[in-house]
């Protein structure tokens, strides 16, 4: 026992200086695109707020000469607050995976306890980003996200809402077949205009606003939504009239949308499985997008640059202790300088010393995201088919 107390000590020290580490490198290895707008960041307290100076107006006014000049009341700041949401997940290795479970790739060797946990580590590193990039994309697409409680069995929504967070003023748009913009690009191709649609809500999006829509902005989403634009009859016909040709991927929409000023589409496939039968029984149907089907996220471009929102982890109770009744040991993560978002997540391993023996794995973090600057995204959504 004292040989697997220590393992679990040494390996508890291990995790809490890789997890951040290892989960920043997963998040941003390919440059993910959520992530580009809402990075990780770290808030040392539980409710966000922040201030943020009003939009000046109106024209100088005319006095005339001796006039005096008119006292005007200015905008003022505005107040946001944003609370968390609470994140975490629990796993056990027990007294049987470690007398009967085998080293996988042996023919019987005892199984490693140490590379056990480095999957368990893997597994929640994963299911902590897919939280994290499923927040900031139903946030960009519907100006809102919804936390719902889960099922404990297979990690699935029970519909019953624990938490909701609303950008104020946020901007979503939608073919309304209204003489503006045309029809579904899904449910109707051949009447269906979307390079209209785009050019009528980029006029939109420009007003008000120092964020530009143009084509230094973009517009991210899933691949589905590329095989619609393309099946289009106006995409079709609009590339012809234009290059010659019919157009043949996404490199040939590009070029026909940074023609009219609009943004290019960069596609983003990113996803998990939602429930442990879809993984064992190897089922891609039930594959969840974070972009869902006929959405987009248009990303404007601030002219200096500005980070549009973040992705803030919170205080969390659990990093001020280091332990809990009935596990004599247990290890807390430290903070990471270089990743200062780490000082949000709590990883802890723990042993039950007695019998049966139990390892418990724990993983928790408190966090939401704050938007900075609520007009320089839009979310975009049209009717799809079943």
């Amino acid at each position: 026992m004292n040989e697997i107390v220590g393992l679990i000590q040494n390996y508890a020290v291990r995790t809490q200086a890789l997890l951040p580490n290892l989960m920043c490198s997963s998040l941003m290895a390919n440059n993910d695109p959520l992530l580009k707008l809402y990075p990780l960041g770290y808030e040392d307290a539980d409710v966000i707020r922040y201030d943020q100076w009003q939009d000046p107006f109106g024209l100088a006014a005319l006095r005339g000469i001796d006039g005096p000049p008119p006292i005007i009341t200015l905008p003022g700041i505005r107040v946001y607050q944003v609370a968390p949401g609470y994140y975490g997940n629990k796993s056990m290795i027990r007294e049987s995976q470690i007398v009967k479970m085998r080293e996988p790739g042996t023919a019987n060797l005892p199984v490693e306890l140490g590379k056990l946990m480095s999957y368990y580590m893997n597994y929640f590193i994963t299911v902590i980003g897919n939280r994290v990039r499923q927040t900031i994309a139903d946030l960009l697409i519907n100006g809102t996200f919804t936390n719902t409680t889960t099922n404990a069995t297979d990690n699935t929504s029970n519909g019953s809402i624990e938490h909701t967070y609303t950008i104020e003023n946020y901007r979503t748009l939608s073919p309304a077949n209204d003489g503006d913009t045309g029809p579904s690009w899904n449910l109707d191709p051949i009447n269906a205009k979307p390079i209209n649609d785009q050019l009528f809500w980029q006029n939109f999006l420009q007003l008000g606003t120092s964020t530009s829509f143009l084509g230094d902005s973009s517009l991210v989403t899933q691949q589905s939504v590329m095989v619609d634009l393309l099946k289009t009859t106006q995409v079709q016909q609009t590339y012809r009239d234009d290059y010659g040709a019919s157009i043949t991927g996404p490199e040939g929409y590009n070029k026909l949308a940074q023609g009219f000023g609009l943004p290019e589409i960069e596609i983003y496939n990113e996803g998990y499985q939602p429930t442990l039968s879809d993984v064992q029984n190897q089922d891609l149907s039930a594959f969840t997008r974070f972009i869902p089907p006929g959405s987009l996220i248009w990303a404007g471009k601030r002219k200096e640059g500005q980070m549009v929102g973040q992705f803030l982890l919170t205080r969390s109770a659990n990093k001020v202790i280091s332990g809990m009744p009935g596990y004599p040991e247990a290890k807390v993560s430290a903070p990471d300088a270089e990743l200062p978002f780490s000082q949000g997540i709590y990883v802890a391993v723990y042993v039950k010393n007695q019998m049966p023996v139990e390892i418990d794995y724990e993983i928790g973090f408190n966090a939401a995201p704050a938007s900075y600057y609520w007009a320089s995204t839009a979310g975009i959504t049209y009717p799809v088919a079943a």
